[in-house]
């Protein structure tokens, strides 16, 4: 198993992190973290097998998709040596950003101070 947590909240965190893989943006934000920093510390806490494996702090998602075409025999890399892929970038790059949280939390303050132009702001 990949789990440290085991029982419901185990269960329920590797459903939701699941689910939320699929999602466009970095993992962190689709899961409503602050950073990637925050990630990594529940992965580690509660899935600390599967964290551990991540020993070149390769994005989370790209991880993910690695091990599971791994296990299925399957080579999602076009070359051996991670630093001379071209996509060395899209699995390793910067994470940085706003964290979706924030993101609403910037437009509900900046509706509540102007609250005539909330009609052109979406929700």
């Amino acid at each position: 198993t990949q789990r440290s947590t085991e029982g419901d909240i185990g269960n329920w965190l590797a459903a939701m992190i699941a689910r939320r893989a699929i999602e466009p943006n970095h993992l962190w934000e689709d899961l409503g973290l602050r950073n990637r920093g925050e990630l990594s510390r529940l992965l580690s806490r509660h899935f600390a097998p599967l964290a551990a494996r991540n020993v070149n702090n390769m994005r989370w998602k790209r991880f993910f998709y690695r091990m599971l075409c791994e296990g299925d025999g399957l080579v999602m890399c076009t070359t051996p040596v991670c630093t001379q892929c071209k996509d060395f970038n899209r699995c390793f790059g910067d994470e940085s950003g706003e964290s979706r949280m924030a993101e609403r939390r910037r437009d509900v303050l900046l509706r509540a101070a102007n609250p005539d132009a909330a009609s052109i702001w979406p929700m």
